[in-house]
């Protein structure tokens, strides 16, 4: 329970806080565009390289390589 459910459900739920504040900040368009209904999360550059830069989101988006 402790070694791996409880770690799993705490990663998951910050996951899918990053995934959210990527997608549900912007403003809703008529139109289906990646990089207008999406942004950047930008955060302190220590959260940043320990997060292996996921707040990155419409530079993902433009760029997936």
């Amino acid at each position: 329970m402790f070694a791996f459910v409880i770690p799993a459900l705490l990663g998951t739920s910050i996951l899918t806080g990053y995934i959210l504040t990527n997608h549900t900040l912007s403003p809703l368009t008529d139109v289906n565009d990646p990089l207008l209904n999406s942004l950047s999360v930008t955060a302190p550059r220590a959260v940043e390289v320990l997060h292996l830069g996921f707040g990155f989101h419409v530079e993902h988006t433009s760029f997936p390589r």
